[in-house]
């Protein structure tokens, strides 16, 4: 019995537009405004098995629609609620590897909601999430994240296991910690982003 390493790194460059439209049901009866963010990653994939190596390029293509139920329903209480979608590989990812051996990542759908409550004691929120994605079968997410000033503090399940994390926000730039559970083993991930 032997061991061998597995590297695997993703870049990505994203550019995101948000637009804000009014809706008016006019005679002065509703009027509220609705966010449509709209995403797209470019990805680039690198890959390092034992001797064999391995890159490609991906892009996503996402977006949302989201309602401050405050605006809608004249509650200052209410939070913000938000629908959204993501097509992963939508131009098919190719892998190719030293070896002229060829990995294709087929297109897959993700879809989603979500629920940000603030929270006035802690001058933050807390946000409550679904998602659903398939690929080989349907798998379910769920999570709550807790936002405090700067801070972030995440638990949720993959497809029925643990999932948990933290992040820091400071000044543009963004760090994230994220522990998942697998049946082979935990991951531990760490991202950062910087806002331009």
């Amino acid at each position: 019995a032997g061991y061998f390493s597995d590297n695997e790194n993703a870049y990505y460059f994203t550019f995101a537009k948000l637009t804000r439209i009014n809706i008016d049901a006019g005679y002065g009866l509703l009027e509220f405004p609705i966010e449509i963010p709209i995403g797209v990653n470019l990805k680039l994939l690198q890959q390092n098995l034992y001797e064999e190596s391995a890159s490609g390029f991906g892009i996503d293509v996402g977006a949302m629609l989201r309602v401050d139920l405050a605006d809608m329903l004249e509650g200052d209480f209410l939070g913000k609620l938000a629908l959204g979608f993501q097509f992963n590989d939508i131009s098919t990812t190719v892998l190719t590897w030293n070896s002229n051996y060829r990995d294709e990542v087929s297109p897959r759908f993700r879809w989603g909601m979500s629920y940000e409550q603030p929270v006035r004691a802690l001058k933050g929120s807390i946000t409550f999430a679904w998602q659903s994605k398939d690929r080989y079968e349907t798998k379910q997410h769920f999570g709550v994240e807790l936002n405090s000033r700067s801070l972030f503090l995440r638990i949720g399940t993959n497809d029925g296991k643990l999932t948990a994390g933290t992040g820091i926000a400071l000044w543009k730039l963004q760090i994230d910690y994220a522990f998942i559970g697998y049946e082979l083993g935990n991951v531990h991930r760490l991202s950062g982003a910087i806002t331009l």
